[in-house]
């Protein structure tokens, strides 16, 4: 017998626009990947644009996954 154990994720990203990859109104490839992957999981991400400098100080700082 095998169990999972479905816990809900919230991952808080950020992304300097880059098209097409990362486009200025917020979709882009890499969005589209992470809302496929929203709707086969239970991840949920909030997607903040920001500079590479800004995201890096987040990311250190806890503010970013």
């Amino acid at each position: 017998l095998v169990t999972s154990l479905h816990i809900a994720q919230s991952v808080k990203v950020g992304f300097e626009p880059f098209p097409p990859i990362i486009n200025h109104d917020g979709t882009g490839v890499a969005i589209d990947l992470l809302n496929a992957i929203t709707t086969k999981t239970d991840i949920q991400f909030s997607i903040n644009l920001m500079t590479y400098g800004r995201a890096k100080k987040d990311l250190s700082e806890g503010k970013l996954d």
